[in-house]
């Protein structure tokens, strides 16, 4: 006899975890998380150190999905990391909190035709739920949360370089404040990790579910899912890698912008002429699957310091949100992010014959690119999808343009008085090194895909309805990056987790 639940889960990463406790505690369902990776509970995932972050990429908790060549990084493939295990993204990644700039949310709302789970107000709202910050001494405190379960810190123990970092931004007319408050242009500030008072990771599995699930919580790992049961245009339940078949009355897909439209393509749901080249039946008809693939880039700034920078515990300890000026809109499309300098960091090319003793890095970050990608199927292979993955990195010019300016305002920044000792020389990309050239061979992903399932006003335009569910197929929810339109102004962490306590309100009414 098959299985049976309420609802299941697909994917236990940032928003699956908080999905599935969320749904649990707010009514007597039967629900059930799939994850196709571990439990996450050794200390690679606990304890937030370089050293462990280094020990969970390209092993057995990422995925390192590859994407097509990229034409705008000189026909370069990226391979994009992903959490393969409870907690997903935020049990492997750098640990930054930012919750974007306002006027995406803004956008946001306007794209979801001025739903109301959509709104600015209500993404604020749930921010300030699931916040558990110091707000002490913080003039905008009115704005933030200090009773949630995501634990948030400012960095711990920050180096001597990035106290001077932030010292220089001010030199150079930014304010330091709080950029998760009242205002985000601008503003330079110690980053902000998802660390616990004992300085140890938060991610969603460790605040939403480990030591507290509730009794109508199943927790499937190390099962993969490989298409969805549908029947007369319904979703039924899943079906696993091994063939097994799990029946529920709703199934919400929460595995991500990229494996989210696999699954997806796999069951039949997408262009009826993409699927009929593959030999692949149609289920239900939605153009937008995989369409308005957006990812944020990163480059490494290299200098060799004059004077000790100090040991850094994080890979970014102070970030600054600014403008390039470049675009109509005022949002924040650059986020450089700063830290004293890790070894092995520096590309080999790039170290002084003498070699390199201490060092400073700065990280800008394309935060709202436009050029956009997307997802197809590539070809079939015993009877499941293999797909190709097109960010379209740098494939508008105005991003090359902004990504230069990114380039300039770090330099600008090395000059100021108090990085001047830190900042002696430029390794890379080099005083005479060609900044486009440079861009295009080494700007890679800093792993923040979103947008192949997106949410819009119509069938016309979007995937996605406002309410999360997928348009042509009852009782299918999507709850992860693959909504979400277009990348906030900063890393996408806490907006995600943001929408999943949305989702998760909208699904148990």
């Amino acid at each position: 006899m098959n299985e049976h639940y309420d609802y299941i889960v697909v994917g236990g990463g940032a928003a699956g975890c908080i999905v599935a406790k969320q749904l649990a505690k707010r009514s007597n369902a039967n629900i059930l998380l799939i994850e196709a990776g571990d439990n996450g509970v050794d200390d690679r995932f606990r304890i937030p150190s370089i050293e462990n972050l280094f020990k969970t990429w390209f092993t057995d908790a990422d995925w390192q999905i590859k994407t097509t060549p990229q034409r705008g990084l000189n026909d370069r493939e990226i391979t994009i990391n992903q959490g393969k295990v409870l907690g997903g993204g935020a049990a492997i990644n750098a640990l930054m909190y930012v919750r974007g700039n306002k006027l995406n949310f803004e956008e946001w709302f306007r794209i979801s035709g001025g739903d109301r789970n959509w709104s600015p107000e209500n993404f604020e709202k749930y921010f300030k739920e699931l916040e558990s910050f110091n707000i002490d001494n913080l003039d905008n405190s009115f704005t933030r949360g200090n009773n949630g379960p995501i634990s948030i810190l400012k960095t711990p123990n920050p180096s001597f370089s990035s106290t001077a970092f932030i010292k220089g931004c001010v030199e150079n007319g930014y304010l330091q404040g709080d950029f998760n408050g009242e205002k985000q242009n601008e503003i330079v500030d110690y980053m902000q990790l998802i660390i616990n008072k004992n300085g140890e990771r938060c991610s969603t599995y460790r605040a939403f579910i480990e030591g507290i699930i509730p009794k109508n919580l199943t927790i499937k790992c190390l099962s993969e899912v490989k298409r969805l049961i549908i029947k007369d245009e319904k979703c039924n339940g899943v079906v696993l890698k091994d063939n097994q078949q799990i029946n529920a009355d709703k199934v919400v897909l929460c595995s991500g912008a990229l494996s989210t439209p696999k699954i997806l393509f796999n069951s039949g749901i997408a262009d009826p002429v993409e699927l009929e080249k593959f030999g692949i039946q149609c289920t239900a008809e939605n153009k937008f699957i995989g369409k308005n693939l957006s990812d944020h880039l990163r480059v490494m700034i290299a200098y060799e310091s004059e004077i000790d920078p100090g040991n850094t515990e994080f890979l970014c300890e102070a970030a600054l949100f600014t403008r390039s000026f470049l675009q109509e809109s005022n949002e924040v499309d650059l986020q450089i992010n700063f830290s004293a300098g890790v070894q092995g960091f520096v590309p080999d090319e790039f170290i002084p014959e003498k070699g390199l003793s201490n060092s400073v890095i700065f990280v800008p970050v394309l935060a709202r690119p436009t050029s956009k990608g997307n997802i197809s199927i590539k070809e079939m292979i015993n009877g499941e999808c293999l797909v190709n993955i097109d960010p379209n990195y740098l494939g508008n010019e105005l991003d090359l343009e902004i990504y230069k300016k990114g380039v300039d305002i770090c330099r600008k920044i090395a000059e100021s008085m108090a990085m001047k000792e830190y900042c002696k020389t430029e390794l890379c990309p080099g005083r005479n090194e060609n900044v486009e050239d440079y861009l295009k061979n080494y700007a890679s992903t800093i792993w923040h895909p979103v947008g192949t399932c997106s949410i819009g006003d119509s069938y016309k335009n979007s995937a996605c309805s406002p309410d999360f569910k997928l348009r042509g197929i009852n009782d299918l929810y999507i709850v992860d990056a693959s909504v979400i339109p277009t990348l906030p102004s900063g890393n996408p962490q806490a907006s995600i987790f943001a929408l999943s306590m949305i989702a998760s309100e909208v699904l148990a009414k």
